[in-house]
């Protein structure tokens, strides 16, 4: 029977190590969304991208608003493009599951729905 026993000691070692290592990588993969997320906020939150959002909300209903902004106000056009990309990113991010989507959602739901109200279209 000591044997046995002695035999089930690495294998009851090995099963606990095994465990251990779900558990970390689990928490790191729920501290590297948490950091990706605080990443993105702060680069949402930009002075830059927030007033890209804002052209975008005020100045732009139709692809002729996008060619004017383009043609007239190239340096707009280019931070309203700006800002439209982070976002896009920012969900693909979700979709990819690299973020959590009801975290996301609830902080910047919003922002897509008025960017989804606007359909403005960059090329």
């Amino acid at each position: 029977m000591p044997q046995v026993l002695y035999a089930l000691i690495p294998i009851g070692i090995s099963c606990a190590a095994f465990a251990f290592s779900v558990f970390t990588w689990r928490e790191r993969k729920v501290k590297d969304q948490r950091d990706l997320f605080l990443r993105v906020h702060e680069r949402l939150v930009d002075v830059d991208l927030q007033r890209g959002r804002r052209i975008i909300y005020q100045d732009v209903n139709s692809v002729q608003d996008v060619q004017h902004l383009m043609r007239e106000r190239p340096g707009d056009y280019d931070t309203a493009n700006r800002a439209l990309a982070v976002l896009d990113i920012a969900a693909l991010y979700v979709e990819r599951g690299y973020l959590d989507e009801q975290l996301f959602m609830q902080e910047w739901g919003l922002a897509y729905a008025n960017i989804r109200e606007t359909r403005p279209v960059f090329h």
